[in-house]
């Protein structure tokens, strides 16, 4: 058997490449690597997920016995533009569409699926959804969105996030920067973006509530991190780090998602804008605080979680 597995692969992402070694792990250890192979486009497959997959085969479509969506957000998405909806169907959705016509039978597991803009993208995610053998959604809001455009009469099982999963394992043998292996005192990861021109909104609205904590938390050395890798992310780090009041403030550069566990179930506290950092600081067993930029995946997971007052969304933080 042959199996080909689809999901969000381009650029660095910390969350989506966790669930792509996940399923690739537990698919080659099914039917044997030789077996398992990516959708590979010119939109999907980025060389940093080419790298820490170690994925170099090719494939023909007509050889595949089955197609794989693994899980991720990319079938609840907010295309503002055609570019944005022209990406998404080919990253996605074209695969899905050939696999109908093929009769390749595939499943789609523990994905957030959500509202589109556009009417034709809505349509293609409709089919795509309906002709599943296999449908599974992350949390209630998706299924219950996908009775909304489906009808009741597909049959869609809800989960959780599949980093939920994740296994100390996983990470064990990564090892850890020297300032996190050198510090006895408490620890804070401070996640941010890994580009220089957008973090205005953090050093504005979140930086100073991290200086009032170390005020009355003098015991904590701070650490500031990204989870995707781009060539700013240090100058990213530097200009933040500029703006905290303490001496004990540390650097982490993300090149290994794997490694960027291990450094999370290190620490305290984790201080999160993005979803997938705060998903794996919650199942490690850390205190996380979510200051959301993409509102309504993580505003769902905290209530799913039962805990929806550690979320707020950026645009409606002050300091009290």
């Amino acid at each position: 058997m042959k199996i080909l597995i689809a999901g969000a692969t381009m650029g660095s992402n910390f969350g989506d490449f966790l669930f792509a070694y996940m399923f690739q792990n537990y698919i080659e250890k099914q039917i044997g690597e030789e077996n398992t192979f990516w959708h590979k486009n010119h939109f999907t497959m980025s060389s940093f997920y080419a790298k820490y997959l170690n994925y170099h085969r090719t494939y023909k479509l007509k050889e595949i016995d089955a197609l794989i969506y693994m899980s991720g957000g990319y079938f609840c998405g907010n295309d503002k533009n055609l570019k944005h909806l022209l990406l998404r169907y080919y990253r996605y959705f074209g695969i899905g569409l050939k696999c109908i016509y093929r009769k390749i039978p595939y499943a789609i597991i523990a994905v957030e699926v959500g509202p589109s803009g556009n009417w034709l993208m809505k349509s293609i995610v409709k089919t795509i959804l309906s002709n599943a053998t296999l449908l599974i959604v992350r949390n209630n809001e998706s299924q219950e969105y996908i009775n909304s455009i489906c009808g009741k009469n597909i049959k869609s099982i809800v989960t959780t996030d599949s980093a939920f999963s994740i296994q100390r394992s996983l990470f064990e043998d990564r090892i850890l920067p020297d300032c996190i292996i050198k510090s006895y005192r408490k620890k804070l990861f401070f996640h941010i973006a890994p580009y220089y021109d957008r973090n205005s909104i953090l050093i504005s609205k979140i930086v100073p509530i991290i200086n009032l904590f170390i005020q009355n938390h003098p015991e904590y050395d701070i650490f500031i991190g990204t989870d995707q890798y781009t060539e700013e992310q240090q100058k990213a780090i530097e200009q933040v780090r500029e703006h905290i009041k303490s001496s004990n403030v540390f650097s982490l550069i993300y090149n290994d998602p794997i490694a960027l566990c291990k450094v999370l179930d290190n620490m305290d506290v984790i201080i999160t804008n993005k979803l997938h950092v705060g998903i794996v600081g919650c199942h490690l067993g850390k205190s996380v605080i979510s200051f959301s930029g993409h509102t309504e995946k993580i505003k769902r997971l905290y209530k799913q979680l039962g805990i929806p007052e550690r979320t707020i969304p950026l645009s409606e933080l002050t300091t009290d």
